[in-house]
């Protein structure tokens, strides 16, 4: 769940909320995260748990397909487009003899079985200064193409039964529990849920002898040693950053957000060009201003930026934040404040749940003149690098 995916399921639960039907007061918003996941995970379960999702997936595009057509098939297969293409795979319902256009290949469910055991057990690294070459046997490495597609489905194979297990007894579920079920997201490692001010999350993401949860506590390696593979650390509170953004619950029981940026909150020091030392917000995100790129993209930046801002902010103040920070930091590097502001005049793209497009420009402008002003710089002056 990404992070335009995570502002459509808050939308959702504080639609609920003010219906009555999901509760958020005394509650906390806590963020999970997998402690070097990729490295960690059992070879033999990944394999095993991406053969039953697989074959799910292909029984379920094939039982979807025989509902609506009277033409029943037996199989199905993946279209894929010849390499270099990186154009997603769509199902194919038809014949394994099907006339194809050039370089395309259909896939089997078996097939992909077999493609994506190949890879995990077939997973080489180079180390050390003799480049001795060494073969990975229990996780698999970062940089694989397939790794966050293997292990998003490898960890929702898990969250896929728990589902199952909790659904059917919903309303016997304390009301901690069902916050936690409504409210869970996931994006790869990192997760966000609310909880219960009492309610210990460990409960429900590791599965005990003693207790029901998401994932196993313990899994077995390929020499049959049990580890605590899947290890989960957290913080909690009345708010958490979840991708770029920050999620808060408000007094009112509704969920609020805002753009949360790493480079903005960190204090880090990096060593520059001119050997000097600055902080990571304050170095340059968008094209430099001498670069051969038109014009019109350079400054298209603060356009596409301000769309974004207004999809990651609950409230206006916080949108006229980001964007005047936005243009203070580009008018720094060069560009020139006349021209960023006609691009904010122009600006027809408005989260309307922020007020008013009128005010909202009437206030970034007269707050940018203002800086202008008070710092006596020139908008047209030579860009750093």
């Amino acid at each position: 769940m990404d992070t335009r995916d995570a502002l459509e399921k808050i939308k959702i639960l504080n639609a609920l909320a003010g219906k009555g039907a999901l509760n958020l007061s005394d509650a906390q918003i806590v963020s999970l995260d997998f402690t070097a996941l990729y490295p960690s995970i059992p070879q033999l379960d990944l394999i095993e748990k991406l053969r039953k999702m697989i074959v799910f997936g292909f029984n379920l595009a094939l039982a979807q397909h025989n509902t609506k057509n009277e033409a029943k098939l037996n199989e199905v297969f993946m279209l894929c487009e010849p390499f270099p293409s990186k154009a997603e795979a769509i199902w194919h319902f038809g014949k394994s003899t099907d006339q194809l256009p050039d370089g395309h290949k259909l896939v089997s469910q078996e097939m992909l079985v077999d493609y994506s055991t190949f890879v995990i057990e077939n997973a080489f690294i180079c180390f050390g200064a003799a480049k001795t070459v060494y073969q990975i046997v229990e996780g698999f490495p970062t940089g694989t193409n397939a790794a966050p597609e293997m292990a998003n489905i490898y960890l929702l194979s898990y969250e896929f039964e728990y589902w199952q297990r909790q659904l059917p007894s919903w309303h016997s579920l304390k009301r901690e529990h069902q916050l936690f079920l409504a409210s869970y997201s996931r994006y790869i490692d990192d997760i966000i849920a609310i909880i219960g001010t009492d309610f210990n999350w460990k409960t429900m993401v590791y599965k005990t002898d003693d207790h029901d949860g998401i994932f196993p506590e313990l899994l077995k390696t390929r020499k049959g040693e049990e580890i605590q593979a899947l290890e989960v650390t957290g913080s909690f509170g009345e708010s958490c950053n979840y991708l770029d953004l920050e999620v808060m619950l408000s007094k009112k029981g509704k969920i609020t957000y805002d753009l949360y940026d790493k480079k903005t909150e960190s204090l880090s020091m990096v060593e520059n060009c001119q050997g000097g030392e600055e902080k990571l917000s304050e170095m340059r995100t968008f094209p430099h201003i001498d670069t051969c790129l038109p014009t019109t993209t350079k400054y298209g930046v603060l356009g596409a930026q301000m769309f974004r801002f207004g999809e990651r902010s609950s409230f206006g103040i916080d949108f006229m934040d980001n964007v005047c920070n936005q243009i203070i930091k580009m008018i720094r590097f060069g560009y020139n404040a006349k021209k960023l502001l006609a691009i904010v005049k122009k600006f027809n793209k408005w989260n309307l749940s922020l007020g008013r497009s009128s005010r909202l420009k009437w206030a970034i402008i007269k707050r940018i003149k203002i800086w202008l002003i008070r710092n006596r710089r020139k908008a047209t002056g030579r860009s750093r690098v």
